[in-house]
């Protein structure tokens, strides 16, 4: 009885062997996630020093968003009830990559100390990126822009000299003033909240292959779908999405190019993770990709609160894109953090499970971080 039951054991383990190993020859695997290695920078006197330092170790700027904090950056005014306002925050990812960037931070408090900086870092040939600007509001009695702030590049086979305009969209003179800059040559290079327009000239040809732009100005972030929609038919693509100077509605830039094939737009706005994260699976399972572009937040509640103060973004958006520019279908994640310390703690959970920024979105009583991984499958178009 004995040796019937340890070959009916031994039986069993050898169907389990052989269940396993047939397991593992047939379901395709895809490839082991490799570790990633980020670096969280606040606001400091020597950020630029810390970012460079960190680029000679290999690592490359992924984003610079701004982070609703409680108080004021001229001093707290706890009397009159809640004041928030953003602080610079910048996230560096280890990329392994050959060759020295080197980072410049261009800042100021109003649109013509900016282009100030802007143009020093132009004549040392740093270049502006879109989706590498911000500009930190706070929230009081009413909603304002405390400092403009640009991280600005430059790679060692760079040596163009670059120069900026900053233009007041909302200034009677606009139109003529933008006619004027582009009989120059200047193209658009980015936007800031509340209305400034960043332009670019000397760039290296080639490089620019816009041959039209389009925005969508002050619209609510509940019906952009169809607005996205409508430009895509016309052959535009989304180009970066910035929030209003109050965050109750956004602004969002559309590029056109030479030979793009047509985009497909969706937008999800939610103030809760569980809900967000599985709309967000549900269009990435569809073919929808989440552009750099594509996280930010806005205010969906009354804009004061009950001593008159603005109130901070309390929701999240994200925009989705197909066909989008990858290969392989992804999979997100949604990290929800509160303050600096629990954010670098989520971002070192996630680099050892070795996934990738898609975004951050600042609200005012969490930040939520938008991580992809690929799974190695292609996505239906």
């Amino acid at each position: 009885m004995k040796n019937t039951s340890a070959i009916v054991l031994l039986a069993s383990l050898l169907c389990l062997f052989f269940v396993l190993v047939l397991t593992s020859a047939g379901v395709p695997q895809g490839p082991p996630t490799s570790p990633a290695k980020y670096k969280v920078l606040e606001d400091r006197s020597d950020l630029e020093k810390e970012i460079n330092a960190a680029s000679a170790a290999g690592y490359r700027v992924r984003e610079i968003t701004g982070l609703v904090a409680e108080g004021h950056p001229a001093g707290s005014l706890s009397s009159y009830g809640n004041w928030y306002w953003e602080q610079l925050l910048v996230v560096l990812e280890f990329s392994g990559e050959s060759g020295r960037v080197d980072y410049r931070v261009a800042r100021g408090d109003e649109p013509k100390q900016l282009a100030k900086s802007l143009n020093a870092a132009g004549a040392a040939g740093f270049r502006i990126s879109p989706d590498r600007t911000v500009s930190l509001r706070d929230w009081g009695f009413g909603a304002g822009i405390h400092e403009y702030v640009t991280l600005m590049e430059r790679s060692a086979s760079e040596s163009s000299t670059l120069q900026y305009q900053v233009l007041d969209t909302a200034a009677a003179s606009f139109k003529d003033s933008l006619a004027r800059a582009a009989s120059e040559h200047y193209e658009v290079a980015s936007y800031l909240p509340p209305g400034e327009l960043v332009l670019e000239k000397g760039l290296p040809a080639g490089l620019n292959r816009r041959i039209g732009y389009t925005v969508l100005k002050d619209y609510d972030a509940a019906t952009l779908g169809p607005r996205l929609n409508q430009a895509a038919s016309q052959g535009f693509r989304l180009w970066f999405t910035v929030p209003s100077g109050t965050g109750r509605s956004l602004t969002v830039m559309m590029e056109k190019l030479p030979d793009v094939q047509r985009c497909e737009y969706r937008v999800e706005m939610g103030s809760k993770v569980p809900d967000l994260a599985k709309a967000v699976e549900g269009n990435s399972r569809s073919g929808y990709y989440l552009r750099a572009a594509g996280m930010t937040a806005v205010l969906t509640g009354p804009l004061r609160n009950l001593k008159g103060l603005v109130n901070p973004p309390n929701t999240a958006v994200v925009i989705m894109e197909k066909p989008g520019p990858d290969v392989l279908q992804r999979e997100y994640l949604i990290r929800e953090a509160h303050g600096i310390g629990s954010i670098r703690r989520e971002f070192d959970a996630a680099g050892l499970e070795g996934l990738g920024l898609a975004g951050i979105a600042s609200t005012v009583d969490r930040n939520m971080l938008l991580f992809s991984k690929s799974s190695g499958q292609s996505a239906a178009h």
